[in-house]
């Protein structure tokens, strides 16, 4: 079973697959410069966050060494856009402290899914597109990660 989205960068191919057993991966291909990094944004902020914050964010299971191709687990996508208390009680979740790169999500349905009984961030790379770093600096710090 395959299902297929286009993202708003037309850029951005988001798959789900059906796994073993009954699980399903959702993985992402991106060509172009900006949506690499925001693969390798979304992988080094789920690896680097509390367990706290970790519970808002959709599970990232892999990602290419260049940002080209990311593995999350996949949830189920909300159906309509949450309101904006829903979504100011996330962003209190989060808890965002000043000098941090701001908040990695927006209140977007397509962007939300349900993972494991609870509300799930599935595009989380916002400040991925604010950030000065360039391609170089991103992929030297996921080189160094390992």
């Amino acid at each position: 079973m395959k299902r297929q989205q286009r993202d708003t960068d037309f850029e951005s191919r988001k798959h789900a697959v059906a796994g073993h057993r009954d699980r399903f991966a959702r993985f992402q291909v991106r060509s172009q410069p900006g949506g690499r990094d925001s693969n390798l944004y979304e992988a080094n902020l789920y690896r680097t966050v509390n367990d706290m914050r970790r519970a808002l964010l959709c599970p990232v299971v892999w990602v290419s060494p260049n940002g080209g191709l990311q593995i999350m687990r996949a949830a189920v996508p909300l159906a309509e856009m949450m309101s904006c208390d829903e979504y100011s009680e996330l962003i209190d979740a989060w808890d965002y402290m000043p000098g941090e790169n701001g908040c990695p999500f927006e209140p977007k349905a397509c962007d939300w899914g349900w993972f494991e009984g609870r509300k799930v961030a599935l595009d989380y790379s916002t400040p991925a597109w604010e950030e000065d770093d360039t391609d170089e600096d991103l992929l030297a710090r996921n080189r160094a990660r390992g």
